[in-house]
């Protein structure tokens, strides 16, 4: 009979553990893990715009925009989003165009040509009617590791 209770005790516990893991197991592998080469635990830090020179410009019709970073000396890397509002069939919709800043290594500038606010294809372009300010946000990580972002609202010029 003693025996039969120490073998019950004994499955008890093994269960207990068993159960206990699964759950630790479960709940650890929900943590989000962290890109290749990257620290999750790393902050992304602000800049100003005026600390990474940054120039902001509208083609002429006011359909595309550039911009220019003037203090790139110390940035290794760079990748931006355009995001705004746009008229489609009356109703408003948000829009948004990401890419990469190509950088040379050690130059003073960096930046992008126009990206247009629409779609062009075969040499036909069908523009969007951005109906909000354009909102700039850019990632930069800078010849120490660190990543920054710069964000900047920047209003359609009025014709």
């Amino acid at each position: 009979m003693l025996k039969n209770k120490l073998y019950l005790i004994v499955a008890a516990l093994i269960i207990l553990l068993l159960v206990g893991g699964g759950i630790f197991f479960v709940m650890s592998s929900k943590k989000q893990a962290a890109p290749v080469g990257q620290d999750i635990n790393a902050q992304i830090l602000t800049l100003s715009p005026k600390d990474v020179g940054l120039d902001v410009a509208f083609r002429d019709d006011n359909k595309a925009l550039k911009f220019t970073l003037n203090n790139a000396s110390d940035i290794t890397a760079a990748e931006y989003q355009l995001s705004y509002t746009k008229t489609v069939d009356g109703e408003n919709v948000s829009e948004g165009l990401i890419g990469e800043v190509d950088i040379t290594p050690g130059a003073k500038t960096a930046g992008i040509g126009y990206r247009e606010f629409g779609t062009c294809s075969s040499g036909v372009c069908r523009y969007d009617t951005v109906t909000s300010a354009i909102d700039l946000t850019i990632k930069i990580t800078k010849t120490d590791g660190k990543i920054y972002q710069v964000e900047q609202k920047v209003d359609l010029p009025t014709k």
